[in-house]
């Protein structure tokens, strides 16, 4: 299994006053990013060249996340998976992803399915998943803690991505 960095935060001044980098105990990663009393809408993405990938491949990405005992309105965002380049063969997805209806993983964190895509062989192909909050929700939000996004085929064992959060 190849990993990459769970996540790498925007240097945006919005995306600072929201997210705060900090260790986790369960982590592989010395840090992951943890959303604190935000009304803003955000926004995770994680992006990976199919060329890390195997072909003939189908693939799922899945956001590695834990919510706190104390979180506050995280109901469920929306989710795409989007694809440039000429050596995948899939149509972008969208769907919606509820946080309460994730899966318990064996490592102590929960994750949620993004999308899904086949990799035909991967030459100069990039795949982008992003997960954004529906707008409408200015409610303070908090107590989302991000691992990463794990991109791994149907059989099992996955590769991280770097996420790139706002």
């Amino acid at each position: 299994m190849k990993l990459l960095l769970s996540h790498k935060l925007l240097s945006s001044e919005d995306s600072i006053h929201h997210w705060e980098r900090k260790a986790h105990a369960k982590s592989r990663f010395s840090e992951v990013a943890e959303l604190v009393d935000s009304s803003s809408r955000f926004t995770i993405q994680a992006r990976i060249h199919a060329e890390m990938l195997s072909p003939e491949t189908s693939y799922a990405a899945y956001l590695v996340f834990e919510l706190t005992e104390n979180y506050k309105n995280l109901g469920f965002a929306i989710s795409t998976v989007r694809f440039s380049g000429q050596d995948l063969i899939s149509e972008q997805q969208t769907r919606m992803v509820h946080f309460q209806s994730s899966n318990s993983r064996g490592d102590g964190w929960t994750e949620v399915e993004m999308g899904s895509f086949y990799v035909h062989n991967g030459r100069n192909t990039e795949i982008e998943v992003t997960l954004v909050e529906p707008s409408g929700n200015m409610n303070m939000k908090s107590g989302l803690i991000v691992e990463g996004v794990e991109f791994r085929p149907s059989s099992g064992g996955g590769i991280f991505s770097k996420v790139r959060i706002s």
